[in-house]
């Protein structure tokens, strides 16, 4: 069993952070490569099955436009040139169909070829169409029955190195991605690929996978088990998956979230809950990853990840990212000596952003969490804004810990706001802890001007006593968060409206504990527009032409007008 050594954060460390925060601006690039398989080492036997497992067919162009009517596809599969057919109906269609090329590998053989063709049937009024299902340039047809190279999808299978050669003029570009509703990462293939996004060229999509003899167990469930401790203590977690083989599977447990096995279970049948005992020797934040292999060693995708938070003397450090209603919330927690670093950050570095940024970086990547500059800089604005004075009173020997909430845009955070608390014995977590009630509607002004200032309340009742902010929607596309209050305490923010018009202003309340009740009824606030006066009018009238309408200028000045 590893060990995870605990990382401090001194000041001296602030050079690796640096490099870390040049760094992270590669991360969103590396995070959208698509997922390699996993490879395996065993070599390919003497007449060895080979199969395809076609998940689903889509068109993406309307390829059959006949009213009423569904695509009615044919399909084409060629392994080594021999081929397979399905016929299916359907505009968008799962089939989680496998075929097999029965003992296709001999003597040891090292490439196979693949190629796969997507037709469309029509008997009648016209001839069959052809689908464009690859990346290569070109597209489907109409009325026709012959396949195009730019509708095909070809690819070579490597079985020496178990992955396709890389794309070229015969190898055609596909990605390989995660479907929430089959649970099984999928190659897709689509004539959209090859940029023809606007036109049509008879678009089409399958979601396919391939297995060479054996196949590798499905990613497992994510584990299940505490997600708050402390050290030293024994905590019991438990997962499960499939073989689509049927053959048993072992569980390897990856405890400090580095993708590296750091332990095994024994081996179970498939579905059968496998349970396994963990200690951890330090505080911090743990990603917890575990991965099936079968009997035959072909391993699995590493299942989503369960953050447990491990508490103990003097505090944690360490970072967790979670969602809520309207973006993120990033949780970064600083033991007593981490605070003390951070606070002479903010009074000493020249670049006191760039110095905090880097700290959060160094922290979420110590963890196993990939910062991105742009989250990690808005969360350093928002902790630099907070009082040093406040941070060394909460500081209390355990640490302090930063929750920042932003609302994200385009997937980028506009806004960001971070509240502090202190750490305690207990860290972070509350027993059976619920979400505040929703509060009512806004309190406040029902109608008003632009342009002019007009400020609203709200309040809740949260059952454990917690602390709360309140999130004001002002139904204009602006958000407003107010101060920390106290139980049964109002939340209060004033707000301008630039336009005329009616707006549901509405609010939520979220806890210390990051859980958030669910928004209030709205408050419809009306803006009408400004009306002019008469009397307006004749002044600009009577401005505009400064040497007319002497007897209008007699009689205003008369009678006081």
């Amino acid at each position: 069993m590893k060990i995870r050594r605990r990382y401090n954060f001194r000041l001296e460390a602030i050079v690796v952070a640096v490099i870390l925060l040049s760094m992270s601006m590669f991360i969103p690039t590396l995070q959208s490569l698509p997922m390699a398989k996993e490879k395996s080492s065993n070599a390919p036997r003497i007449n060895t099955d080979f199969s395809i497992t076609i998940h689903r067919i889509a068109q993406v162009d309307e390829i059959d436009p006949m009213p009423f009517d569904q695509a009615d596809w044919k399909l084409y599969m060629y392994v080594k040139g021999e081929e397979k057919t399905y016929e299916c109906d359907g505009d968008d269609i799962i089939l989680d169909t496998t075929f097999t090329w029965e003992g296709i590998i001999v003597n040891q053989e090292q490439y196979l070829d693949v190629e796969i063709r997507l037709g469309e049937r029509d008997d009648w009024p016209s001839g069959n169409d052809i689908a464009d299902i690859s990346a290569h340039v070109g597209g489907g047809i109409d009325d026709s029955d012959e396949f195009p190279r730019g509708a095909i999808l070809l690819r070579t299978y490597n079985l020496g190195t178990n992955d396709w050669e890389p794309v070229d003029e015969n190898n055609d570009f596909m990605v390989y991605e995660y479907d929430s509703g089959s649970g099984f990462y999928w190659y897709l293939t689509s004539g959209n690929f090859d940029g023809s996004t606007t036109t049509d060229e008879n678009d089409a999509a399958i979601w396919f996978d391939i297995a060479v003899g054996n196949r590798p167990p499905i990613a497992p469930t994510k584990p299940v088990g505490p997600e708050f401790g402390e050290v030293y203590e024994f905590y019991e977690y438990s997962t499960q998956c499939m073989d689509p083989d049927g053959d048993d599977i072992q569980y390897g447990w990856d405890w400090d979230g580095d993708y590296q096995i750091d332990e095994f279970t024994d081996y179970y049948e498939s579905w059968e809950t496998a349970t396994i005992s963990h200690t951890w020797m330090d505080t911090g934040i743990y990603y917890v990853h575990v991965v099936a292999v079968d009997t035959n060693g072909m391993i699995g995708q590493w299942s989503d990840p369960l953050v447990v938070e491990i508490n103990g003397p003097g505090g944690i450090s360490g970072f967790k990212a979670d969602l809520w209603s309207l973006g993120h919330v990033y949780t970064l927690y600083l033991d007593h000596e981490d605070t003390q670093n951070l606070i002479y950050q903010i009074q000493n570095a020249q670049y006191v952003i760039d110095a905090v940024a880097a700290v959060i970086i160094a922290i979420a990547a110590a963890c196993g969490y990939p910062m991105d500059l742009t989250i990690a800089t808005a969360i350093a604005i928002a902790i630099i804004n907070l009082d040093v004075a406040i941070l060394s009173w909460l500081d209390q020997g355990m640490g302090i810990y930063f929750r920042a909430y932003t609302i994200d845009v385009n997937g980028f955070p506009a806004i960001c706001v971070a509240y502090v608390w202190s750490q305690t014995e207990q860290g972070t977590w509350a027993e059976d802890n619920t979400a505040p009630y929703t509060p009512a509607a806004p309190s406040g002004p029902a109608k008003g001007r632009a342009n002019k200032e007009y400020t609203y309340s709200a309040i809740t009742t949260d059952i454990d006593d917690d602390s709360v902010f309140y999130i004001f929607d002002w139904g204009d596309g602006t958000y407003n968060f107010t101060d920390l209050c106290e139980p049964d305490e109002a939340g209060t923010f004033s707000h301008i409206w630039s336009k005329k018009g009616t707006y549901n202003v509405r609010v939520k309340a979220i806890d210390e504990h990051s859980n958030e009740s669910e928004w209030s009824d709205p408050l419809p606030v009306t803006m009408p527009r400004t009306r002019t006066s008469l009397y307006s009018l004749i002044q600009q009238l009577l401005e505009r032409f400064p040497n007319a309408f002497p007897i209008l200028r007699y009689l205003m000045k008369t009678y006081g007008v």
